[in-house]
């Protein structure tokens, strides 16, 4: 599904994977990992959340966690403050941001409008509003299709 800037092309230049661990759980880790290397290298993975959701995340190897504290939309915030940082800092990052949670969008637009590509990674609970403000989205959580069946050939008896 298309956001605010239609199509997300491949990119090769750095990629910064955030994640609302408070909002999506670690057995999506695998899944936003391979999304976000769409968009070129992934030199940033942080997970924010407050350290009672640590538990769920403490086996996610390759994660920054970055501890919110607790509060409502602490991980949200601290989320928000480091991708503004990250994108004043370097103009050509690309951003991963994986949540469900509606008040990641304004984060998403800011993004998209200075010229980042975002790529917005969610459940089927992500709101249309955050959808539509990334470049692109795309749903995570959706079981892969199963093969097709192979129908064995008739068997024809003799006459």
């Amino acid at each position: 599904m298309d956001g605010a800037g239609g199509h997300l092309q491949t990119r090769s230049g750095p990629v910064a994977l955030l994640v609302d661990g408070d909002n999506l759980g670690v057995a999506l880790a695998g899944q936003m990992i391979c999304a976000a290397a769409q968009l070129g290298r992934i030199t940033i993975k942080r997970v924010y959340l407050a350290p009672a959701a640590l538990t769920g995340w403490a086996g996610a190897e390759g994660f920054r966690f970055v501890h919110s504290g607790t509060g409502k939309n602490a991980a949200d915030m601290a989320l928000c403050i480091d991708a503004v940082e990250m994108a004043c800092r370097d103009p050509g990052l690309s951003f991963a941001i994986a949540s469900s949670d509606r008040d990641l969008a304004p984060l998403a637009l800011f993004l998209v409008e200075r010229g980042h590509a975002v790529l917005g990674l969610g459940d089927d609970r992500a709101p249309g509003h955050f959808r539509k403000s990334c470049t692109r989205f795309q749903l995570l959580g959706q079981p892969r299709p199963a093969p097709a069946p192979v129908l064995a050939a008739p068997v024809i008896a003799p006459d």
